[in-house]
Protein backbone atom coordinates (compact mmCIF):
# COMPACT_ATOMS: atom_id res chain seq x y z
CA UNK A 1 0.00 0.00 0.00
CA UNK A 2 2.92 2.23 0.77
CA UNK A 3 4.09 2.30 -3.00
CA UNK A 4 0.44 2.69 -4.09
CA UNK A 5 0.30 6.17 -2.14
CA UNK A 6 3.42 7.24 -3.12
CA UNK A 7 2.03 7.74 -6.63
CA UNK A 8 -1.65 8.36 -5.49
CA UNK A 9 0.36 11.66 -4.01
CA UNK A 10 0.78 13.25 -7.66
CA UNK A 11 -3.25 13.58 -7.84
CA UNK A 12 -4.17 17.30 -7.93
CA UNK A 13 -7.84 17.29 -8.85
CA UNK A 14 -10.58 14.46 -8.44
CA UNK A 15 -14.09 15.19 -10.23
CA UNK A 16 -16.88 12.97 -9.71
CA UNK A 17 -20.08 12.46 -12.66
CA UNK A 18 -22.27 9.83 -13.24
CA UNK A 19 -25.55 9.57 -11.81
CA UNK A 20 -25.61 6.22 -9.40
CA UNK A 21 -23.56 4.56 -6.98
CA UNK A 22 -21.85 0.88 -7.57
CA UNK A 23 -20.53 -0.76 -4.41
CA UNK A 24 -21.37 2.57 -2.39
CA UNK A 25 -18.71 5.01 -4.87
CA UNK A 26 -19.85 7.35 -7.47
CA UNK A 27 -19.71 5.37 -10.80
CA UNK A 28 -17.05 7.98 -12.47
CA UNK A 29 -14.01 9.49 -11.50
CA UNK A 30 -11.67 12.10 -12.83
CA UNK A 31 -8.17 11.77 -11.24
CA UNK A 32 -6.07 14.86 -12.64
CA UNK A 33 -2.15 14.64 -12.43
CA UNK A 34 -1.28 17.87 -13.37
CA UNK A 35 -2.32 19.34 -16.35
CA UNK A 36 -1.79 17.14 -18.75
CA UNK A 37 -2.52 13.78 -17.61
CA UNK A 38 -6.23 12.51 -16.39
CA UNK A 39 -7.32 8.65 -15.29
CA UNK A 40 -10.45 8.02 -15.53
CA UNK A 41 -12.48 5.51 -13.81
CA UNK A 42 -15.93 3.76 -14.68
CA UNK A 43 -17.51 1.31 -12.15
CA UNK A 44 -19.62 -1.21 -14.41
CA UNK A 45 -22.34 -3.81 -12.66
CA UNK A 46 -22.93 -6.81 -14.53
CA UNK A 47 -25.81 -9.00 -14.67
CA UNK A 48 -25.35 -12.91 -14.52
CA UNK A 49 -28.14 -13.61 -16.16
CA UNK A 50 -27.95 -12.14 -19.64
CA UNK A 51 -26.00 -14.30 -21.48
CA UNK A 52 -24.90 -11.42 -23.67
CA UNK A 53 -23.42 -9.65 -20.64
CA UNK A 54 -19.82 -8.64 -21.21
CA UNK A 55 -18.24 -10.58 -17.96
CA UNK A 56 -20.12 -13.51 -19.40
CA UNK A 57 -18.86 -13.20 -22.72
CA UNK A 58 -15.37 -12.60 -20.93
CA UNK A 59 -15.86 -16.14 -18.97
CA UNK A 60 -17.12 -18.11 -21.98
CA UNK A 61 -14.26 -16.96 -23.95
CA UNK A 62 -11.50 -17.62 -21.59
CA UNK A 63 -10.78 -14.10 -20.94
CA UNK A 64 -11.32 -14.61 -17.12
CA UNK A 65 -11.33 -17.21 -14.69
CA UNK A 66 -14.75 -16.09 -13.34
CA UNK A 67 -17.82 -13.99 -13.23
CA UNK A 68 -17.87 -10.38 -11.95
CA UNK A 69 -20.70 -8.75 -10.62
CA UNK A 70 -18.69 -5.26 -11.19
CA UNK A 71 -15.27 -4.39 -13.12
CA UNK A 72 -13.19 -0.95 -13.25
CA UNK A 73 -12.71 0.82 -16.92
CA UNK A 74 -9.71 2.71 -16.75
CA UNK A 75 -9.59 5.55 -19.89
CA UNK A 76 -6.78 7.73 -19.73
CA UNK A 77 -5.71 11.17 -21.87
CA UNK A 78 -2.31 12.01 -21.77
CA UNK A 79 -1.12 15.27 -23.41
CA UNK A 80 2.41 16.12 -24.63
CA UNK A 81 3.96 18.97 -24.94
CA UNK A 82 2.76 19.33 -28.76
CA UNK A 83 -0.97 19.67 -27.43
CA UNK A 84 -1.69 15.64 -29.00
CA UNK A 85 -4.06 14.01 -26.49
CA UNK A 86 -3.39 10.19 -26.52
CA UNK A 87 -4.60 7.54 -23.94
CA UNK A 88 -0.99 6.52 -23.10
CA UNK A 89 -0.10 5.11 -19.57
CA UNK A 90 -3.23 2.77 -19.53
CA UNK A 91 -2.53 -0.10 -17.50
CA UNK A 92 -5.47 -2.50 -19.13
CA UNK A 93 -4.29 -1.95 -22.56
CA UNK A 94 -1.69 -3.52 -24.51
CA UNK A 95 -0.72 -2.69 -27.86
CA UNK A 96 -0.14 -5.10 -30.17
CA UNK A 97 1.60 -4.86 -33.62
CA UNK A 98 -0.66 -4.42 -36.64
CA UNK A 99 -0.11 -5.47 -39.49
CA UNK A 100 0.05 -1.97 -41.31
CA UNK A 101 2.65 -1.59 -39.03
CA UNK A 102 0.80 0.06 -36.51
CA UNK A 103 -0.29 -1.09 -33.40
CA UNK A 104 -3.90 -1.77 -31.68
CA UNK A 105 -5.14 -1.41 -27.74
CA UNK A 106 -6.16 -5.14 -25.96
CA UNK A 107 -7.96 -5.38 -23.02
CA UNK A 108 -5.13 -6.56 -20.47
CA UNK A 109 -7.47 -8.87 -18.23
CA UNK A 110 -4.70 -9.05 -15.40
CA UNK A 111 -6.12 -5.83 -14.57
CA UNK A 112 -9.59 -6.12 -14.28
CA UNK A 113 -10.46 -6.32 -11.36
CA UNK A 114 -13.66 -5.84 -9.23
CA UNK A 115 -15.18 -2.45 -7.94
CA UNK A 116 -13.98 -1.54 -4.50
CA UNK A 117 -11.94 1.43 -3.49
CA UNK A 118 -8.98 -0.07 -2.62
CA UNK A 119 -9.03 -1.67 -6.54
CA UNK A 120 -9.09 1.53 -8.17
CA UNK A 121 -6.45 3.10 -6.01
CA UNK A 122 -4.42 0.55 -7.82
CA UNK A 123 -5.19 1.32 -11.15
CA UNK A 124 -4.95 4.92 -10.49
CA UNK A 125 -1.28 4.72 -9.09
CA UNK A 126 -0.57 1.92 -11.84
CA UNK A 127 -1.46 4.80 -14.23
CA UNK A 128 0.35 6.90 -12.59
CA UNK A 129 3.63 4.68 -12.27
CA UNK A 130 3.67 3.96 -15.66
CA UNK A 131 3.50 8.00 -16.82
CA UNK A 132 6.26 8.77 -14.15
CA UNK A 133 7.95 5.90 -15.47
CA UNK A 134 7.24 6.48 -19.00
CA UNK A 135 6.16 2.76 -19.69
CA UNK A 136 3.96 2.47 -22.51
CA UNK A 137 2.62 -0.96 -23.02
Amino acid sequence: MAQINNYLKFVTKVTEHGWKDVNGMNCRRCFHVGDNFIVEITLCEHDRKCKNDLANQWVKFGYIDRFLLTHIGVRTYYTDNKGNCSGAYNIQERHIPAPNGGAYPKIDFDYMLEATPENVDRLVAECIRMREMDIRK
